[in-house]
């Protein structure tokens, strides 16, 4: 069984439609899935490290606006009616999932009112990241906006190496590299985590989501996936790896929780797809307005 939340909780026939299709990959750091106004070519599903969507403007550093792990899939456009992607999108923690190409998902999709309404399920859940994540950047201060990262990235990842700049984590949190040790100074200072040879250890987990000041919304799928990585995640030994290389610096997530996050999703009605003569009309304005 795949351990892609939204594979692995399809119907089997629904799993039917798509599994002739799908293939195995291996999803290095780096690799990208898909490209600012590029035509989608195919769509993947992670399993394991996660993805990072990064919004680019004229000329200007991108950011990033959301993250794609195990719970998720690329390939949004494919289930809205679109062909290309709004953003860029790639690999920021290596992992594997697999994949299908665009044309096959659509005619799954079509095919089956419960696959869509699963994928829809997933769309509300990545839109509910990516409002939080513009109220993050928009209001919060810098270690608010960490605290809510570390979060995140905690939820998504299950012991495996995770290697980082400090480059990268001013674009994931849209500061200078300067302020990620200030946010890092700040967070340890209040007591949430404590840094030793290199490690970040995750002291109080709670306190770092009252850190993040309800920027950081714990999902249903957040909760499924500390249950699912372990029923013995009570124990403080079981450790998450987070790499700081950017001043030679390697830090190291561990885990410290006291139970189950919990949370709500919805499920969106079904919905028809667009012509293909207005999505193309639709993404040629899209296009020209960028």
């Amino acid at each position: 069984m795949s351990s892609n939340h939204i594979l692995s909780r399809l119907s089997r026939a629904d799993l039917g439609l798509l599994e002739p299709h799908l293939e195995p990959v291996d999803l290095p750091v780096h690799r990208p899935l898909e490209g600012r106004n590029r035509r989608i070519d195919h769509v993947y599903f992670i399993e394991a490290g996660f993805a990072s969507v990064v919004a680019n403007g004229s000329g200007k550093p991108g950011i990033e606006v959301g993250i794609i792990g195990r719970e998720g899939m690329t390939g949004l456009a494919i289930v809205m009616g679109y062909q290309r992607a709004s953003h860029d999108t790639y690999m920021q923690s290596a992992g594997t999932g697999r994949r299908i190409r665009a044309g096959k998902l659509r005619e799954a999709d079509e095919g089956s009112n419960t696959l869509h309404r699963a994928m829809l399920r997933y769309a509300h859940a990545f839109l509910l990241q990516t409002t939080t994540t513009a109220l993050a950047n928009g209001r919060s201060k810098i270690e608010e906006r960490l605290a809510r990262w570390l979060l995140m990235a905690d939820d998504r990842i299950d012991g495996d190496r995770l290697g980082l700049t400090h480059e990268f984590l001013s674009l994931m949190l849209g500061v200078r590299r300067s302020g990620v040790t200030t946010a890092l100074q700040a967070l340890e200072r209040k007591g949430l985590i404590s840094r030793k040879r290199g490690n970040i250890h995750i002291l109080n987990r709670k306190g770092l989501e009252k850190q993040a000041n309800d920027t950081y919304v714990p999902s249903q799928i957040a909760s499924d996936l500390t249950t699912n990585r372990g029923a013995n995640a009570n124990s403080r030994s079981q450790p998450a790896s987070l790499s700081l290389a950017g001043e030679s610096t390697t830090a190291s997530v561990f885990r410290s929780r006291a139970g189950a996050r919990t949370g709500a999703g919805t499920c969106g009605r079904p919905w028809r797809w667009p012509t293909r003569e207005a999505s193309d009309r639709s993404i040629s304005s899209r296009v020209d307005d960028s």
